[in-house]
């Protein structure tokens, strides 16, 4: 049957911060120029006022599951370095691998931790002065950082058997992970953190056999989870009845960074992206304009209200209330779904949620946005070395179980495959990466065309202008920020 709740208790989690265990890439959240990330670390985190850790470290807890390669030992004693990431799961995976990298190494780790708000603000301020502070940095795609000469390539280090682990195996990593971190034939950077969108559904109403019946007498075909876009507005039609508080869907429909990322995965789903290899724009097209009607459509019919103005908290609390059927979101959501109580609130779908791919459309292919969270060595660093080890430690097979806890999944598919023979989860979000599409790898494109990106998409969904506007204004934006940046004329 169709599940009822009360809308106090929808307004009563909505009023809860969550402590998304997905992250929100920093600008602005804060997207970062190229594959942006979109989870929103919990508040608070292991640090100081002055944004230095003084927290306890937490991997002495963690159990290294059989089948896991153990990182090999490396003399550093003497040596200390600086980390620099954000606060909340960030810098509480920081804190879950450090001791272990001091135990193998001799070098000492101090983190500092500074809030999402201003976290990519404060790293442009001080890389741009040339500072040595910081050794490491746990942070999102950042081309823009790669082309100012901020980050140290890693080939050296990596290609060196006196420093590299005999165990590196830079294959095993989900391939568009590390893929994104190759600029210019160079490798920037190891993958710390995966994120890609996904689909979770109320597996308990689509299973339920009045809805599956009442579902194909009206539309023709097996209620099951969507797999094409149309098929996702069916479902969220028939799921909705605004008069008892129910609703078909939810997405992060705030103007602002997050709203990219669900644009994003929709348009990828038409088989087109951005923008072609010689510079030409797909945004003026009937491919994106379907895009828009779609996301305007949702909205205004199968949505909570205020959608409009709702990003990864307010999304996350309506699913977790239990009035929503479906959404294409995060990673960080399954583990608050099937948790009972957390920082984030209550969850009243535990055990009734699934898991699947994002769809794609009739004439396009299943497809979804692909963000995360990679380790950096600096540029100005004095201990690269150093650093370096500790990138490739917290990277490591066993490095990336040190963090799991925390919220930061794995980026290596052998660790996949190891956490999915318990949790199915896993399965979904490796066949997920393997069909996700990242951020352009172009400098400036979260900083300039993305803020042009979500201004527009948000004007047209609300109805402020149409969505044919719409389209042909951004892509006019896009033309323009290919001129600035010198790519065509």
């Amino acid at each position: 049957m169709k599940a009822k709740k009360s809308v106090a208790l929808l307004l009563a989690i909505l009023t809860i911060s969550s402590a998304a265990a997905c992250n929100v890439a920093p600008v602005d959240t804060g997207n970062g120029d190229g594959a942006s990330t979109a989870s929103e670390p919990a508040n608070g985190g292991a640090s100081e006022a002055n944004g230095t850790d003084s927290g306890e470290s937490t991997a002495s807890s963690v159990e290294i599951p059989e089948g896991v390669t153990p990182y090999t030992p490396y003399d550093l004693s003497g040596k200390s370095i600086t980390v620099y990431t954000a606060e909340g799961e960030l810098s509480n995976a920081v804190l879950a691998q450090r001791d272990r990298f001091t135990e193998l190494t001799g070098c000492e780790v101090e983190m500092v931790a500074i809030p999402m708000d201003n976290f990519r603000e404060k790293l442009t301020i001080d890389l741009s002065s040339g500072t040595a502070e910081y050794d490491a940095m746990a942070m999102t795609c950042e081309y823009e950082f790669i082309q100012n000469g901020w980050v140290e390539p890693l080939d050296d280090y990596v290609n060196d058997s006196s420093i590299a682990d005999p165990n590196l195996d830079l294959d095993d990593f989900i391939p568009s992970q590390i893929e994104v971190m190759q600029v210019d034939g160079k490798l920037y950077g190891l993958p710390w953190k995966p994120d890609v969108m996904v689909y979770y559904y109320r597996k308990d109403w689509f299973e339920d056999e009045t809805n599956k019946e009442a579902f194909e007498a009206e539309y023709g075909y097996e209620l099951a989870p969507a797999k094409t876009w149309e098929q996702y507005m069916d479902i969220a039609e028939f799921f909705t009845d605004k008069d008892n508080n129910q609703y078909g869907s939810v997405f992060m429909g705030m103007n602002h960074n997050q709203l990219s990322m669900s644009t994003q995965t929709r348009f990828y789903g038409t088989g087109l992206t951005w923008y072609n290899d010689d510079y030409t724009t797909n945004i003026n097209t009937p491919e994106f304009i379907k895009v828009l009607d779609e996301l305007k459509w949702e909205l205004e019919n199968t949505t909570p209200p205020g959608t409009d103005n709702w990003e990864w908290p307010e999304t996350n609390a309506a699913f977790l209330s239990g009035v929503v059927a479906q959404t294409v979101t995060w990673p960080g959501l399954s583990k608050m779904c099937e948790t009972p109580e957390g920082d984030w609130g209550k969850s009243e779908v535990v055990g009734k949620v699934g898991w699947t791919t994002a769809p794609g459309w009739e004439e396009g292919k299943p497809a979804t946005t692909m963000g995360g969270w990679w380790a950096y060595v600096s540029a100005f660093s004095e201990e690269k070395v150093a650093a370096y080890k500790f990138v490739e430690l917290v990277t490591s097979q066993e490095g990336e179980y040190l963090k799991i806890s925390s919220g930061c999944d794995p980026a290596r598919q052998s660790n996949f495959d190891i956490l999915a023979q318990d949790d199915p989860f896993y399965e979904v979000m490796a066949d997920s990466l393997a069909i996700s599409v990242p951020t352009p790898a172009l400098p400036r494109w979260g900083t300039t065309f993305d803020i042009e990106l979500r201004d527009h998409v948000h004007a047209a969904i609300t109805g402020q202008v149409s969505t044919e506007q719409a389209a042909q204004e951004l892509d006019e934006a896009l033309q323009d920020f290919f001129r600035s940046e010198g790519y065509i004329n």
